[in-house]
């Protein structure tokens, strides 16, 4: 499904300038599951994708890295040389923007996999201005894990990303209807967008808008 957005091109703009800086040019968006933290990314790739934003990032490659491969199967050992390989690619390479979809399991949040503190290594590579990162979190991600790592923390800038309203929602909804729609062979109203938004703030409290009327719908 494409990325559809309504309201966050500040968002987006924001990302781009901090990604175009010379130093301290890591973003964390932090916000909680449905709030759109990786569809602002897929937007804002898919911009430098076709050469729409600033020229500093035109054209760079968005990659996202896969905590629990690199993460599972593996002792602590094969794990820091994992890690090692893949920051050097990622310098080597000289245009990656290396996206960490939950950067709290990287320094050790998580069950099932091996609890590595993987941010030390990160943070040789971030302080050099080597590799360029954007980072996701919630808030519970971002006060147990991150806070305390203090240096860590500091090579990004934070962005919070906050729920869309219920309007910005069922616009959102209405963009993506038409795709909905060719795939299942069915018609959306209005009213069942209307509903899939009202529905999931009453009974889905645990993600935000607009990603639980998605889900819902």
């Amino acid at each position: 499904m494409r990325p559809y957005l309504v309201g966050r091109d500040q968002e987006i703009d924001t990302v781009a300038k901090i990604l175009a800086r010379s130093t301290k040019q890591n973003v964390l968006l932090l916000g909680e599951a449905g709030v759109g933290k990786s569809t602002i990314i897929q937007a804002l790739a898919l911009r430098s994708l076709n050469g729409l934003t600033i020229s500093a990032i035109r054209y760079k490659r968005f990659l996202q890295l896969d905590l629990t491969s690199l993460l599972s199967s593996a002792d602590q050992g094969e794990v820091e040389q994992r890690t090692k390989d893949l920051l050097t690619e990622a310098e080597r390479a000289g245009n990656i923007v290396l996206v960490i979809p939950d950067i709290a399991y990287l320094v050790g949040a998580g069950e099932g996999v091996v609890k590595n503190d993987l941010s030390g290594l990160f943070l040789q590579a971030l302080e050099g201005n080597r590799i360029q990162v954007i980072a996701l979190t919630d808030h519970q991600g971002f006060t147990k894990y991150l806070q305390p790592r203090h240096s860590f923390v500091q090579n990004f800038e934070t962005i919070e990303v906050v729920p869309a309203t219920s309007e910005e929602s069922i616009r959102v909804l209405e963009k993506i209807a038409p795709e909905i729609e060719s795939r299942q062979k069915l018609t959306l109203t209005y009213e069942a967008i209307k509903a899939a938004v009202d529905l999931s703030s009453r009974y889905l409290p645990s993600k935000d808008l607009p990603g639980k009327a998605i889900d819902l719908l």
